[in-house]
């Protein structure tokens, strides 16, 4: 219960109110679920609160959250304890790994932001997204979604710089530069201090003429130089589309590879929406992938094929579901996803998924978590 104590504590201090602040946000989230492997028992697998504090004074903002987050292993199962997002070891508060279970307790998000004129800045722990598909990303490189992650509001955040300028209403020129980090023994797994010959930087431009949102991508992941794409929008209004993709070619004479995913989607009068999603590994070379930029270019498998749909039954209830397949290694992915709003961006959520078949899902078995996220 220490670690726990302490998560809540920091969110006490970091949810005071601040002197001379114009606006603040507060968040509260909770969330808890059980796991069954294959041929074994239900066990309590995961437990995680986290709690965070968003403020506004003039032309500068300050976001921030920390979690506590706690798993356990099933019996006989590898002493593997879950991977933090590379970032730096000093925002690491506490860490725990055992035969039995591990928790972690981390600053997920701590960065100031400000805009002046057409500039804006980020300076600090935050998410970078750079995905244009909602299941399959080739692009997104740090810290990415997991496919049946259905909450997409939050992330845990990259230790990063990001300047954004507004060339025109339709048009954004962006820098972003990321740490990269040395994997330590120690709980973490990053050391403190920056890798500096392994840091990311890439520069990106977005379009948003005739109706599709083009982006070019050109710079260094980590030790992989890459050039990248994206395309999203609507045929007519009926059919949505999207695509993205980036070439890799590795610094340490690995060689180079092609990772892309498309999307196709339509949404109905009556809430429904479908989605049909590929996703496409070319880093896949005689049953193994070699160090890659993006993490979807070192998963183990070359295609992969998604069906997502989502429904709004009742004004204060959504739905939304997954059945996905790693058609290289035959193994699936089934999940559902069920939200009840409570309130003002507060809500109930419920999490069903069962993975079976080869490595890569099967290794999910069966699932459910229970989350309840409130905004105060």
């Amino acid at each position: 219960m220490r670690p726990v104590a302490a998560a809540l504590f920091l969110a006490a201090v970091i949810t005071a109110p601040l002197p001379a602040v114009a606006a603040g946000h507060a968040f509260l989230s909770l969330s808890g679920g059980y796991l069954r492997q294959e041929g074994g028992e239900w066990f309590p697998a995961a437990a995680e609160a986290r709690a965070g504090y968003d403020a506004a004074l003039g032309v500068f903002r300050l976001e921030s959250d920390v979690s506590q987050q706690w798993r356990t292993r099933p019996p006989g199962a590898e002493p593997v304890c879950a991977p933090e997002p590379e970032r730096s070891g000093i925002l690491f508060l506490e860490g725990h790994c055992s035969a039995n279970a591990d928790s972690r307790l981390a600053v997920d998000r701590l960065f100031v932001a400000a805009s002046r004129g057409r500039l804006d800045v980020r300076l600090g722990r935050q998410p970078v997204n750079l995905a244009t598909n909602f299941h399959f990303s080739a692009n997104d490189f740090f810290s990415p979604f997991r496919e049946n992650d259905f909450f997409r509001d939050y992330r845990p955040g990259v230790d990063a710089l990001r300047l954004d300028y507004a060339a025109s209403p339709l048009s954004q020129a962006s820098f972003i530069g990321v740490l990269s980090y040395r994997p330590v023994s120690r709980p973490g797994g990053w050391s403190r201090s920056p890798d500096w010959g392994r840091s990311s930087a890439l520069l990106r431009w977005m379009d948003n003429g005739l109706g599709f949102e083009t982006v070019l991508l050109a710079g260094v992941v980590r030790d992989v130089q890459v050039l990248g794409a994206s395309l999203a929008g609507d045929v007519r209004g009926w059919l949505g589309i999207g695509a993205e993709g980036h070439y890799g070619r590795m610094e340490n004479g690995q060689g180079d590879y092609f990772a892309a995913s498309g999307a196709l989607f339509h949404r109905f009068e009556n809430s429904l929406d479908l989605r049909l999603e590929y996703l496409y590994n070319g880093n896949w070379r005689d049953g193994a992938a070699v160090a890659a930029a993006a993490p979807a270019a070192t998963r183990p498998g070359r295609d992969w094929l998604a069906l997502g749909a989502g429904f709004e039954p009742f004004p204060l209830i959504s739905l939304q579901g997954l059945a996905a397949a790693n058609l290289s290694e035959g193994s699936r992915l089934f999940s559902l996803y069920a939200t009840l709003s409570i309130g003002d961006a507060s809500e109930i959520a419920l999490n069903l998924h069962h993975g079976s078949g080869g490595p890569e899902y099967g290794a999910y078995g069966r699932g459910v978590l229970a989350t309840l996220r409130l905004s105060l």
